[in-house]
């Protein structure tokens, strides 16, 4: 964690102190994204961007988890995310996730050595995006659009949104070319009456698939 995100743990305070420390943050590890205002911050709060928030008194209260969402957004709308792709990332992350994505502040020499990569050839600029690591950000987009497509997949199937059901089964071979599959939490509670139900059942449902068209010869 850099030293500006430990100096605000513990941090609280209301809106305009929110915007004021958040944009000083900004500013401090080069994040430019336009002037960060009570209209915008409001409408970050509607959209669920900064998380729950609490009232004292007539004023709603925040404190540091909201400067580092806050900050994350501007970070990311700065990268060209869309506001959709931001709010999936932040209810995928945790705390730790969040705080990584924010760039520590760089000194001079630094600054200047970014500076000269930036404006030096396309080959060059290439290089230096293809060696760099793979951030907290990339992952956690990573993850956010593998579950996004997940559930549209799914939706797409017919079946519920989230993750696909995942059963421990028992597989018993009759013969190599028939198999059955047994939810195997239900093994303890199978009589011998219901292996015989159970047989009679599959008795019944191959001679339909036999006697249908197209299954006989």
């Amino acid at each position: 964690m850099t030293s500006d995100l430990a100096r605000l743990k513990g941090w609280e305070g209301g809106i305009d102190a929110l915007i004021a420390t958040t944009t000083a943050l900004l500013t401090r590890i080069e994040v430019e994204r336009g002037e960060l205002n009570l209209r915008t911050v409001r409408d970050y709060l509607q959209r669920g961007l900064l998380g729950s928030t609490e009232r004292r008194g007539k004023e709603l209260h925040f404190g540091y988890e909201h400067i580092l969402r806050l900050a994350a957004v501007r970070v990311l709308l700065a990268d060209g995310w869309s506001l959709a792709k931001i709010a999936e990332f932040l209810r995928l992350s945790g705390l730790s996730d969040i705080e990584s994505l924010l760039p520590s502040p760089k000194s001079d020499a630094l600054a200047k050595l970014d500076r000269m990569r930036r404006e030096s050839s396309p080959h060059a600029r290439d290089v230096v995006a293809s060696s760099a690591p793979v951030s907290a950000a990339q992952r956690v987009a990573r993850a956010s659009a593998l579950n996004l497509e997940l559930r549209e997949a799914m939706r797409r199937l017919g079946l519920p949104e989230g993750a696909p059901p995942v059963e421990d089964l028992t597989l018993v071979a009759i013969a190599p070319w028939f198999q059955i599959l047994i939810q195997r939490d239900r093994l303890p509670d199978l009589t011998l009456e219901d292996a015989e139900e159970l047989g009679r059942a599959v008795t019944a449902s191959l001679t339909h698939l036999i006697t249908r068209t197209g299954y006989r010869k």
